[in-house]
Order: structure tokens, then C-alpha cells, then sequence
């Protein structure tokens, strides 16, 4: 099984999906990184004692985020 490097664009931060680096080998060591790695952050917002806008919407809005530009181009496939 592929390992996850740094180098995989699909674990980079980004606004808009860097298609052109981005090689079929990275989708499924990153998407299960990305997983294993939003999981972990929900647990960590489940934690959260006074749930409130800033500190449970905002950072959930951010996770969906990561996720769904990275999963959008291999959806449709």
C-alpha cells in the first residue's frame, strides 16, 4: 500500500485544487489521510463544552471544506 509523504498536494492547504500536480497515486493514501485527519479534528470539536458559533460552525464549515475540494473531481468519475 502507498505511504502518505509531505509531498502529496492533496494534504497541502489550498483554496482551489493544484490539478496539475496532483497524480492518481496521491487520491487514495491522501483522501484516507484526509479522513483520519477530519476525524480526529471532530472528536477534538465534540469535546467542546459550550458549543457556539465560532467554535463549532465555523471550524465544521472549514473541515466540509477540505473535504469537498478534494473530493469534488473523482466524484463524478
Amino acid at each position: 500500500m502507498p505511504t502518505v509523504s509531505d509531498d502529496n498536494p492533496l494534504l497541502k492547504n489550498f483554496e482551489f485544487p493544484p490539478f496539475d500536480t496532483i497524480d492518481a497515486s496521491h487520491v487514495h493514501p491522501g483522501m484516507r489521510a484526509l479522513l483520519k485527519k477530519l476525524d480526529s479534528d471532530l472528536v477534538e470539536l465534540k469535546k467542546i463544552v459550550e458549543p457556539s458559533w465560532p467554535k463549532v460552525v465555523e471550524p465544521l464549515e472549514k473541515m466540509m471544506d477540505r473535504l469537498s475540494l478534494r473530493g469534488r473531481k473523482w466524484s463524478s468519475c
